[in-house]
């Protein structure tokens, strides 16, 4: 798998995963993506995070599973706004 990632300058170069590059599951990215969601929802009861954090967050953790799963940006949803706004508004 290969992606691009912003290097110093803005100058963009080439990140390569397998063996001997990063690498992810989407085992552990679901992990992490539960635990902050615990946070968040802590976070926002007790009002030290924004809504649109939680919002960011969400969108780049769907951008990592999408990355790491190999498939077209869109092609999935974790959570969508009015779901969020049930649990985080």
């Amino acid at each position: 798998m290969v992606w691009r990632k912003a290097g110093v300058g803005g100058r963009e170069r080439e990140v390569r995963g397998g063996r001997t590059g990063p690498r992810a599951s989407p085992a552990g990215l679901v992990q992490g993506y539960q635990q902050l969601a615990t946070e968040q929802l802590i976070g926002r009861q007790a009002g030290t995070i924004t809504f649109d954090a939680v919002l960011r967050s969400n969108a780049t953790f769907t951008d990592a599973f999408e990355r790491i799963l190999g498939i077209p940006h869109g092609s999935v949803t974790l959570a969508d706004e009015p779901t969020l706004r049930l649990w985080f508004g």
